[in-house]
């Protein structure tokens, strides 16, 4: 019995139990029992402030909701989203129909032509008429530009051009290019009327695949330089393949051997404008450049400074411009508002001008540099 006792007593708690053990437990519940309760107000306080942020993030949506829509605070499905973007898309359309359907009516009505009216819409482009149709060729933005604006040249009253832009660091000099149906030139009176330069035919390849050198060349050559003129020429670039362009060139640089030291202009490849039954009629865009690039690098390989002479649609239509960029470029424009974007060393801006010694008309130039 007393046995049995003191295992119930021990098992109990009871007056024969280890107060110390018994502190130990009590103390142990205790902090068990605060965790649970700091944790409860942790997470009490978790959903407080998450509730608040959701509540406020709601009122700042529908704040958004009502100055979009105003009064009526509607949420729009994604069809009805849809819907409303086509349709103001279709305004837009209509806006800018409107718009070009204006500049164009108030273009015409300016007296603009066709091509000055497309030009002025297409500014990003390059507008070229060719055998009555229009082409329309981007910007090449890797190409230097000539950096002239509207109204940086004018046509004087003689009728020659003259630059009004500026910049101070432009150089301009008058020049012309002839060649044998221009005649018997008085070089001496085109000196005196102001002439500095003259880009001389030299010849070229027919239609036949013949070469042949221009009537005039050497009397005119010796002419321009005997008066104080200063001379480059041009030669008109009739090769089907590159063996037929550096034929050309080797032809070229012969005929060019007694003027070696006197030739202090550019040496010009003319891209031809050519018929429909021309031998060369049917040549790519890729022909023409690399019949280009052979004839040039044989001139400059010759000491001559090798130049390309066309007209826009010439440089544009027959060119892969970024592959022959190297070259000066020779323009044939006839207007003193230059649409040409790309930098070029000689403009022809006259194919009808009057120069005192040449009876017949001619073609005036003009030669645009930079000073220092």
């Amino acid at each position: 019995m007393d046995r049995e006792k003191a295992n119930n007593e021990k098992h109990s708690g009871g007056a024969g139990a280890n107060p110390n053990r018994r502190r130990s437990w009590y103390l142990v519940n205790l902090i068990i029992l605060s965790l649970i309760a700091i944790a409860g107000v942790v997470l009490a306080g978790l959903l407080f402030f998450r509730e608040r942020s959701a509540a406020s993030e709601l009122a700042d949506t529908k704040k958004q909701l009502a100055a979009l829509e105003g009064d009526d605070k509607t949420l729009y499905t994604e069809e009805e989203v849809e819907k409303r973007e086509e349709a103001a898309r279709m305004t837009g359309e209509r806006e800018e129909q409107n718009a070009i359907q204006t500049q164009i009516q108030s273009s015409l009505e300016s007296g603009n032509s066709v091509t000055t009216m497309l030009r002025d819409l297409f500014s990003d482009d390059l507008v070229v008429v060719s055998d009555g149709r229009y082409y329309f060729y981007p910007v090449i933005s890797s190409v230097e530009k000539n950096g002239f604006g509207d109204g940086d040249f004018a046509f004087a009253d003689d009728g020659t051009m003259t630059y009004q832009g500026s910049n101070d660091q432009i150089v301009t000099r008058q020049g012309i290019d002839v060649s044998s149906a221009n005649g018997t030139i008085d070089w001496d009176a085109v000196a005196e009327s102001g002439i500095e330069f003259a880009m001389i035919c030299a010849g070229g390849r027919n239609d036949s695949g013949d070469l042949y050198v221009d009537s005039k060349f050497a009397e005119n050559v010796d002419g321009a330089l005997a008066a104080g003129v200063e001379v480059g020429v041009y030669w008109s670039l009739g090769a089907k393949n590159g063996a037929e362009a550096s034929e050309e060139e080797d032809y070229l640089l012969t005929l060019l051997s007694p003027y070696r030291d006197k030739i202090t202009y550019p040496v010009a490849a003319l891209i031809r404008s050519v018929s429909a039954d021309s031998r060369i009629y049917s040549l790519t865009r890729a022909e023409w450049t690399s019949n280009l690039d052979t004839f040039c690098s044989g001139v400059d390989a010759g000491g001559y400074d090798a130049m390309i002479y066309g007209s826009l649609a010439g440089f544009v239509m027959k060119t892969d411009l970024t592959a022959i960029d190297g070259y000066d470029r020779w323009i044939q424009e006839f207007s003193d508002d230059l649409y040409f974007p790309y930098s070029f060393r000689l403009w022809q801006y006259e194919s009808e001008g009057s120069v005192a010694g040449i009876d017949t008309a001619v073609h005036l130039d003009l030669a645009v540099s930079t000073s220092g």
